[in-house]
């Protein structure tokens, strides 16, 4: 984190400049990073591609007063996949206002949210992210309860893949999500409960789930999440992982199991068009999901402070164990400041 000085900013929710010339002490912190895939799309598709991604952020943040303060963040990539054009998209996507009122912190603008684990709500948090998210953060204890509401709209971002836009339209940009996410420390173990309710032109939605995490000595953790939603059928899903870390290492080893109407496509950390690369887990004709499982492998080194090393393998399959495997290979260097 690095201390920059800024001359004439005034900061509200649309991030407008004022006339009045004000200074803030501003934090400032970003990365870059390199990152090959290589897609093997046969459970849907039946297509495989290979890219080499370059992408960046720069995230700004400081305080206006005591209890208040602001945050954007600026971010981009350039994509070059095998046989297509190279692309690029850099934006201001996150942007607004933080307040600190006793134990509740409360968020206001474009900014990233999630519910639990993110098997039930997740938008805004990627780079280049496939949904924004433009709403309220809030965030407390009740006694040793832990409180977030999440209220607002997500809608498309720039990463569109092969989805077909006319549907995409109206599916993306109309989704408004009302949250609970409520969770407890108990000994070594942290339990949570997710409610959610979605609305939108093409389908509204309602979602429960329940998670747990624990670490089970100094080295090895554990995680998982249900996810259940009120849909007529297929409305189960699951995630359970184990990391094992050493040294400036770790190890990841998760299995998904998402039925094809259990979590939103695209504003769930597992649906089936959001967590595989290329979206293998959806009927482009019908934008509907399919459902999927399977399992994902994840390695991470440190090679200094500032630069980390990852790779992860994606070995999934359609849920009803119909012919076909996606398999995703990707690798990166990612160097913060």
């Amino acid at each position: 984190m690095k201390k920059g000085f800024i001359i004439a900013l005034a900061v509200g929710l649309g991030l407008s400049v004022v006339g009045t010339a004000l200074a803030y002490s501003v934090d400032v912190s970003g990365d870059f990073k390199y990152e090959f895939r290589s897609n093997h799309d046969g459970a849907f598709h039946d297509d495989g591609n290979t890219a080499n991604k370059m992408s960046t952020e720069f995230k700004f943040s400081g305080k206006l007063d005591e209890n208040t303060s602001f945050f954007t963040r600026f971010s981009g990539q350039v994509n070059d996949p095998s046989g297509k054009s190279t692309t690029s998209d850099f934006n201001l996507d996150q942007f607004g206002l933080k307040a600190n009122y006793g134990n509740w912190t409360f968020s206001l603008g474009r900014q990233g949210a999630q519910l639990g684990q993110g098997s039930i709500f997740y938008a805004g948090n990627d780079i280049n992210p496939l949904t924004y998210f433009d709403g309220l953060v809030a965030t407390g204890k009740l006694n040793n309860l832990n409180v977030k509401v999440v209220a607002g709209k997500a809608f498309s971002g720039n990463n569109k893949g092969s989805i077909n836009n006319a549907v995409e339209d109206n599916y993306f940009d109309n989704q408004n999500w009302l949250g609970l996410d409520l969770s407890s420390n108990i000994d070594n173990v942290t339990l949570g409960a997710v409610l959610a309710k979605k609305t939108s032109p093409t389908s509204d939605a309602n979602y429960w789930g329940v998670n747990a995490s624990t670490n089970l000595s100094k080295n090895f953790a554990l995680n998982g999440e249900f996810a259940r939603s009120n849909a007529s059928s297929d409305t189960n899903a699951y995630t359970i992982g184990g990391t094992y870390s050493w040294d400036k290492s770790s190890f990841t080893i998760a299995y998904n199991s998402v039925q094809a109407n259990s979590v939103d496509l695209v504003n769930s950390a597992i649906g089936g068009v959001y967590y595989p690369n290329y979206e293998a887990f959806m009927d482009n004709s019908t934008f509907q999901g399919i459902g999927y499982k399977g399992f994902t492998y994840a390695y991470h080194h440190d090679l200094s402070k500032a630069l980390g090393f990852n790779a992860y393998l994606l070995s999934l399959k359609k849920y009803n164990n119909s012919p076909g495997t996606d398999n995703e290979f990707g690798a990166n260097l990612k160097w913060s400041f």
